[in-house]
């Protein structure tokens, strides 16, 4: 019996244009973080401020509520532009993400469940209840996606039902009960104001964990540009490496939606900008689009502070990056094409 090996196709060559997108971002993000940090403090007292307070008060909102605050925003917006390119690769959809896949509502639905029926375990479980939450949605995403052997537009209608259903069930609960969650209701739209170091403790292990694991992952994910047969051909069995890779965006968004709630968009217009600038290998997509998700994060999350601090408002950064991604993702909806060297996932 003959094996036939599959000739690999050659991927086509990242562009400059990539890495100019991603440092010229990154550039625009040290800038909004010079200025948010020079409006706590002068220059001068930053490096002293930010190991050893004291007791002076603009030093210690500089030292447990902006710096943290940065470091939360560039996080966040990392994690969740790359479990948005993770799920965009395996799922060959340009718009797969945790909002359109149903993740971000079943686990904030599972974190309000949690608080109204066991709250003495959320505070040592968060992170747990949420993953549940996010695995869940996205199980019964696929299943519900399975009859059209999950078609792009398929999975999308499916995570976007889910996503409905969790999200009316979760406003449901917060409505019967008012007195347990009315703190959730700011939470749930994405505030990053930080009071200490804690937020930050809790992501950057976990981020950086699940972080690795997507690395390990790339060398898989590029075989299946081979396709299905082809990937089972060189010995890669596709299904459990696609499941593993769902496992761990919903991980990263689940990580991140315990943390500081939902913060939409991100996770869908970083990816694309990256690929769309020219990232097309999966490894320097999954560099690109996390420091483009970062950089986006803490822009909008600087014009979010001033508008607040100008109209004296409280708009959280989690609706803002949904009403400035949307416009976005108009202008770039035109140029979006399915990835053909993932393709259609065939999970039989």
């Amino acid at each position: 019996m003959t094996v036939r090996v599959p000739t690999r196709v050659p991927a086509a060559p990242d562009r400059a244009g990539a890495w100019l997108l991603a440092g010229g971002l990154g550039v625009l993000a040290l800038l909004c973080a010079a200025w948010q940090l020079g409006h706590a403090l002068a220059p001068a007292r930053w490096i002293a401020s930010a190991f050893a307070p004291g007791r002076d008060a603009a030093a210690l909102v500089f030292h447990f509520s902006t710096l943290p605050r940065l470091a939360v925003a560039a996080l966040a917006g990392g994690a969740l532009a790359l479990a948005g390119a993770l799920f965009q690769h395996v799922l060959g959809n340009p718009l797969a993400s945790p909002v359109t896949l149903g993740v971000s509502a079943g686990a904030q639905l599972a974190l309000v469940v949690v608080t109204v029926a066991a709250p003495a375990t959320l505070g040592a479980w968060p992170q747990t209840a949420a993953l549940g939450g996010g695995l869940g949605a996205v199980v019964l995403t696929l299943a519900v996606a399975a009859p059209w052997r999950f078609a792009p537009a398929a999975v999308i209608l499916a995570g976007l039902a889910i996503g409905l259903f969790c999200g009316s069930l979760g406003h449901a609960l917060r409505l019967f009960n008012q007195e347990y969650l009315s703190s959730v209701v700011l939470w749930n739209a994405g505030a990053l104001g930080q009071q200490d170091w804690s937020v930050v403790r809790t992501l950057l292990p976990r981020l950086a964990g699940l972080a690795a694991l997507a690395a390990l992952l790339v060398r898989p994910l590029g075989l299946m540009g081979f396709g299905e047969d082809g990937a089972r051909g060189l010995g890669l069995p596709a299904a459990p490496f696609r499941m593993l890779t769902l496992v761990v965006g919903v991980g990263l968004a689940a990580v991140v939606t315990a943390s500081v709630g939902s913060i939409g968009f991100v996770e869908i217009a970083a990816p694309l900008v990256a690929r769309l600038a020219g990232a097309r290998r999966l490894g320097v997509r999954l560099v690109v689009a996390p420091a483009v998700g970062a950089a986006m994060l803490v822009i909008v999350d600087t014009v979010v502070q001033v508008i607040n601090a100008r109209f004296a408002t409280a708009i959280p950064t989690g609706a803002a990056t949904a009403l400035l991604a949307a416009p976005l993702l108009l202008v770039l909806a035109p140029r979006l094409r399915p990835d053909p060297r993932a393709g259609a996932p065939d999970w039989g």
